[in-house]
């Protein structure tokens, strides 16, 4: 009977130290999982425009962003959704024009994109022989 009881105290302490075991891994792997938001910084997904040229003077930039708390467009902030959707209009020079975009998160990271983009309104400029232009449609 006394070797029993033996038995059954160290069934119990096995049993305890493999929850114990067994909790540690599940806390561990979660703070894992929920720290590679923290590690892998903000991210920048651009949507649209999807060319690099465009025939409109005005071009809406739409994208999606993670783990970003501040994202601006040109030096300009702009909103993001609950979702870390954005969408912004931007107009454009004609020929060759850069759109910047870039995403800070709440500890300092940032990433930054640009987008080049040449409008061309549809017009061609030619000379004449008395150097005067004229706009072709």
């Amino acid at each position: 009977m006394i070797g029993t009881r033996k038995n059954i105290k160290e069934g119990k302490t096995i049993i305890r130290n493999v929850l114990i075991v067994l909790a540690v891994c599940v806390i561990g792997s979660y703070a894992g999982f929920q720290s590679k938001k923290i590690i892998s910084g903000p991210q920048i997904t651009i949507q649209s425009p999807s060319t690099t040229s465009a025939n409109n003077s005005a071009v809406d930039v739409k994208g999606i962003v993670k783990n970003v708390s501040v994202i601006m467009l040109n030096d300009r902030l702009i909103p993001i959704d609950e979702f870390g959707q954005f969408k912004e209009k931007v107009l454009l020079y004609p020929g060759y024009n850069v759109i910047k975009l870039e995403a800070k998160d709440k500890f300092g990271s940032h990433v930054t994109k640009e987008l080049q983009v040449v409008y061309t309104d549809g017009k061609i400029d030619t000379e004449t022989k008395d150097g005067t232009t004229t706009d072709v449609k």
